[in-house]
């Protein structure tokens, strides 16, 4: 199903209905896995981050391992139905699961908070973080009227992804060198 393109050609209209409702129900584990391991907000925030940019890395390594998709990282996959279709090639979602486990909210948080040396957010920092993630979702869903008639998106929008992925590592170096100094 998969090779053949984008799968919501292959959807009943009763599986695209019900997709929103497993996208968000898929994720209460990982935030409950989360939530298990945390002291307060940012613990919770940090470990979510990790569990989700971990799943969704092993996501991808499953699939290539038993089913040999994708055939590349620049095939295109159906990332969410919600709010409307987000297409990317595999590796945009790879990239960001990477960056939200790795270098940012994640790992560096998490180590400095226990370390008695928390990184401390503000405002100008969420806002960042909040500029990141629109950007990030506006180039997921930039062809979604096509997407959304069951095309194949003709382009992703990688300058926007690019903008917004250095946009929230930016953010966050800011406020973790900030944070350095107090």
């Amino acid at each position: 199903m998969r090779k053949a393109g984008l799968p919501t050609a292959c959807l009943s209209a009763n599986q695209t209905a019900s997709e929103p409702r497993y996208e968000l129900n898929g994720r209460n584990p990982l935030a409950a896995a989360a939530l298990a391991v945390s002291r307060n907000t940012g613990h919770w925030l940090a470990a979510f981050l990790i569990a989700f940019g971990t799943w969704d890395i092993s996501f991808y390594a499953s699939l290539k391992l038993l089913s040999d998709w994708p055939d590349s990282l620049l095939t295109w996959d159906l990332l969410f139905l919600i709010p409307v279709p987000c297409a990317a090639p595999v590796l945009a979602p790879i990239l960001v699961s990477v960056t939200i486990t790795m270098i940012g909210s994640g790992f560096v948080y998490l180590t400095r908070e226990w370390n008695g040396r928390p990184v401390r957010l503000g405002p100008l920092h969420w806002f960042g973080f909040t500029a990141a993630g629109l950007l990030l979702i506006l180039a997921f869903t930039w062809d979604f009227r096509n997407t959304s008639a069951g095309g194949i998106p003709q382009s992703f929008a990688w300058l926007l992804f690019g903008v917004g992925e250095a946009l929230g590592v930016g953010a966050y170096l800011h406020a973790l060198t900030a944070s350095a100094e107090r």
